[in-house]
């Protein structure tokens, strides 16, 4: 076997190591392909006004959302619009996540969910910053408000300039176990790679040196 056979076993192996890689991260951007929702105490699940279902703008990356979570926004017929809106209450549990599109951090705009604590309503800022036109996964602890029963999340859009609008989510639990499947088989991958390249490169070293004796 010559040195150039031995190089293109080897780059081919990191082609195939490269290929590996590609496929765990879609694996890891698929993760979230459903999401355990929260039933809500009462209905309509969303009650106010200037928010609709979907309203956001129409080339707002969907991409990484959950399939089965229902969507709202404030971009009806452009950036004019103004509404307030919120959900039903819930019952509150240790953590909730949210998708969020748009500006909400914005002059005029505001997302945050309200925690009812008993004898007062404490607002969560769900983010200080913007995703614009995608969807973007956020967390909110619930637990760190005390004496917690229920909570609903709220929006505001009173902005009427350009990127005037917000997108929100109902709130879901993310699934802990299947997020540690995903990242297991990733870390899987890497420990493959890991072995195979010392393998190469213990077969490089090997060949070297004997063809290296052999010139001698």
């Amino acid at each position: 076997m010559t040195l150039k056979l031995w190089l293109q076993i080897a780059a081919g192996s990191a082609a195939l190591a490269f290929l590996c890689v590609i496929e765990a991260i879609g694996s890891l951007q698929v993760q979230n392909t459903t999401a355990t929702l929260l039933v809500p105490k009462s209905y309509p699940a969303v009650a106010g006004s200037g928010f609709q279902p979907g309203a956001v703008f129409p080339a707002t990356d969907q991409s990484m959302t959950p399939q089965n979570v229902r969507l709202y926004g404030s971009f009806i017929n452009g950036d004019r619009n103004t509404g307030d809106a919120s959900t039903a209450w819930y019952d509150a549990v240790p953590d909730i996540a949210l998708m969020v599109s748009g500006y909400p951090a914005r002059p005029g705009l505001s997302l945050s969910v309200d925690v009812d604590a008993g004898d007062r309503i404490v607002p969560l800022q769900v983010t200080a910053s913007n995703p614009g036109e995608r969807w973007v996964q956020f967390h909110v602890p619930i637990r760190e408000v005390a004496g917690a029963k229920r909570f609903r999340i709220h929006a505001v859009d009173r902005a009427t300039t350009f990127e005037g609008w917000v997108g929100f989510s109902e709130p879901f639990v993310v699934d802990t176990s299947q997020q540690s499947r995903t990242f297991g088989a990733v870390g899987k991958v890497a420990i493959f790679m890991a072995a195979f390249f010392s393998l190469v490169s213990a077969a490089i070293s090997v060949f070297l040196s004997i063809r290296s004796a052999t010139l001698r």
